[in-house]
């Protein structure tokens, strides 16, 4: 999840965080989140899973463009330049930039 506002801009990771400074992650765009979410752990709405808190930190943008993002990352796990690549409507490859 991703504060931009008043929402959260929030993907779904196929690994967690440690993996993708070794290997690119397919990060998958579902629905923004109010803030009320950006601290929930818990079940998912019927039944789909669970939330954990993977990482906390803060970002911010170093390049955009249509069809990539640059952000660097200031957290406890993610920290440096991070690149979001659109593969298609909603999947994105996200990788350590190194």
């Amino acid at each position: 999840m991703l504060r931009a506002g008043s929402i959260l801009i929030t993907y779904r990771l196929d690994c967690p965080p440690e993996d993708i400074a070794t290997r690119p992650a397919v990060a998958t765009k579902i629905a923004d989140h109010d803030l009320k979410f950006l601290t929930y752990q818990g079940p998912v709405n019927q039944g789909r899973g669970t939330v954990q808190l993977a990482d906390k930190g803060t970002y911010r943008i170093i390049e955009q463009h249509p069809t990539f993002t640059i952000f660097e990352f200031s957290g406890n796990i993610l920290r440096g330049r991070y690149k979001l690549t659109a593969v298609n409507d909603d999947q994105y490859k996200f990788e350590c930039e190194k």
